[in-house]
């Protein structure tokens, strides 16, 4: 009799807690949140009282109320740790709350209130602001468990099946979410979390809220993974959504090219010149082109890029080569030339190529004149022009030795 009497007072006494700290919580003057949650965390794992829906709908409420007096006086990193946990509790106490009871019958009393509580949760932005404050404090991985709760939210059932939460605008996916979103793939990142990050940012696309940028960080964090089937999908998606990205069609310009590639490279940069022809444009794909041995095409790129840029230094310095390396190729025939006429005839047009290369490596010199593979070139090809013609007056005779 003794012992069941001590066990009624114990079970008595923690079920008292619960509204005790119920009370404290709500108390018009002078709430008292830090007694009412220590209150309510005894009764949370007090075997009597643990397993009671009254229990942990009661500690949810006391944290949410806690976690809104702190947003109040601005103490975000309080109130974003009590709204967490707040959340927690009302997410146990839902499926408490929808527990069979011993008759088999589900008959749930907590379901209106908690819907709203954690509508409230979400417009609040409570955990929103404590993210930032963990942002500041370079905890990343706090930053986004607090903004991946709370943009969950408004994904969870019991919030999308009641008619009157579905037709609140305030918890629509509008632009203020996928901006929450967008920092959520920040942080994951930032928290070396790469595969969430990934879906965060996915998750944004498709609603007009930096896209651009979204699409360039998805296929960073691809190549940081080392994946590039994904990256170059990515980068192709991304190039199709905004053709007029010059990072996301520059990259896979670059890829291609990195690829041997020639004809991608050649489609993508013919893209990016319908969307937005430069000059730099052009003269990548004249050294595309150039390197597919399509040699003519690619001296009519070198020269609409000069075209459009007069103080382009770099197409100047391409057409330079352009001439030098068919030089070289005929310099190189020339080495298994039996026939001296032939040889002749050869060496001449040879010449004629360095002697042609020079002006474009001048200009180039000129435009740019730190250049170190321009003054190379330059040089080289003034030491041929003197071989093959000794009486011949370099324009930059600085450039060369002295005796010269």
């Amino acid at each position: 009799m003794i012992a069941f009497a001590l066990v009624s007072l114990v079970c008595f006494a923690q079920k008292s807690n619960v509204s005790k700290a119920n009370s404290l919580a709500t108390a018009e003057e002078n709430p008292n949140y830090d007694e009412a949650k220590a209150l309510i965390e005894a009764a949370l794992i007090n075997p009597e009282t643990k397993d009671l829906v009254k229990t942990v709908w009661t500690g949810a409420h006391v944290y949410e109320l806690s976690a809104k007096a702190a947003a109040f006086k601005d103490d975000f990193v309080q109130a974003g740790s009590d709204a967490m946990r707040s959340y927690n509790l009302y997410i146990m106490a839902w499926d408490m709350d929808h527990q069979p009871n011993a008759k088999g019958k589900v008959k749930p009393a907590y379901e209106k209130k908690i819907r709203e509580s954690l509508a409230s949760i979400y417009r609040s932005n409570i955990l929103v602001n404590y993210a930032v404050a963990k942002q500041n404090e370079e905890a990343y991985a706090e930053a986004y468990k607090a903004t991946n709760i709370h943009l969950g939210i408004i994904d969870l059932d019991l919030i999308k099946t009641d008619e009157k939460l579905i037709n609140d605008t305030t918890l629509r996916k509008n632009e203020n979410y996928y901006q929450i979103k967008y920092f959520a793939g920040n942080f994951a990142w930032l928290a070396q979390k790469k595969t969430e990050a990934i879906e965060e940012f996915k998750g944004v696309l498709g609603s007009g809220y930096k896209e651009e940028q979204v699409y360039q960080y998805i296929c960073q964090i691809y190549e940081e993974l080392q994946d590039s089937d994904n990256y170059v999908a990515m980068l192709r998606q991304g190039a199709s959504a905004i053709p007029s990205s010059q990072w996301l069609i520059g990259n896979l310009i670059n890829y291609f090219i990195e690829h041997g590639n020639s004809k991608e490279a050649v489609d993508y940069l013919n893209q990016a010149i319908n969307s937005n022809p430069t000059a730099q444009l052009y003269n990548v794909k004249g050294s595309v082109l150039e390197l597919d041995n399509q040699l003519e095409t690619a001296l009519e790129c070198y020269n609409k890029a000069i075209e459009m840029d007069a103080n382009y230094a770099d197409a100047y310095s391409n057409i330079g080569r352009f001439y030098y390396n068919q030089g070289v190729k005929i310099e190189e025939m020339n080495m298994n030339e039996n026939d001296k006429k032939k040889f002749a005839e050869n060496t001449a047009k040879m010449n004629d190529l360095f002697l042609q290369s020079i002006p474009y490596f001048e200009k180039a010199y000129e435009l740019d004149s730190e250049n170190a593979d321009t003054q190379r070139m330059l040089k080289i090809n003034y030491f041929r022009a003197i071989r093959a013609n000794s009486k011949y007056k370099p324009k930059h005779p600085q450039l060369l030795p002295e005796q010269y």
